[in-house]
């Protein structure tokens, strides 16, 4: 059996020309090419990622802002309302305020998320952010009215908080 396969090996060798070696090489080049191209593909993959959480954050920081200007004017309107209209103006105070909170905590998940140190390494995030979260913290431990679950409301700023305090 070795006997024929050897002979059926020369046979291929010596019936082939050069045509087989060259399509090999073709082959190994434009498989080299493709390689290339997925290379700078995924690089641009991720220039897109880090644009987007770019946005993202962006985004999130638009709506912490407004949401924040909207709880200040809603707390001004409620110190200045009449008596009978307080319960309405305390029902847009606690939206406000949950809106207000609820933004934040969502900017303070987004930074602490390990993807995002990974696309910024060199963002300096606690300084940034650190009087921010302080300040939501300290406006959701005054206020007064009972909202269900309303300790579990910055649960992500207390973890980041945490870890930046640990960092120090």
């Amino acid at each position: 059996m070795l006997l024929y396969c050897r002979e059926c090996f020369h046979e291929i060798i010596d019936a082939s020309s050069i045509i087989a070696p060259l399509i090999q090489i073709a082959s190994i080049i434009i498989a080299s090419f493709a390689l290339g191209i997925a290379w700078k593909n995924l690089g641009g993959v991720k220039k897109s990622q880090a644009l987007q959480a770019q946005m993202n954050i962006i985004s999130l920081e638009n709506e912490f802002i407004k949401n924040q200007m909207q709880y200040k004017m809603v707390v001004d309107q409620y110190s200045k309302s009449n008596p009978q209209d307080i319960d309405d103006m305390n029902i847009k105070k606690v939206n406000a305020f949950e809106l207000y909170i609820t933004s934040a905590d969502k900017l303070a998940s987004l930074i602490n998320a390990n993807y995002l140190q990974y696309q910024f390494p060199k963002r300096d995030w606690k300084s940034e952010y650190i009087e921010i979260f302080q300040k939501v913290k300290i406006y959701h431990q005054g206020e007064d009215s009972i909202i269900p679950g309303k300790d579990q409301m910055i649960r992500n700023i207390n973890i980041i908080l945490l870890k930046w305090n640990k960092s120090k």
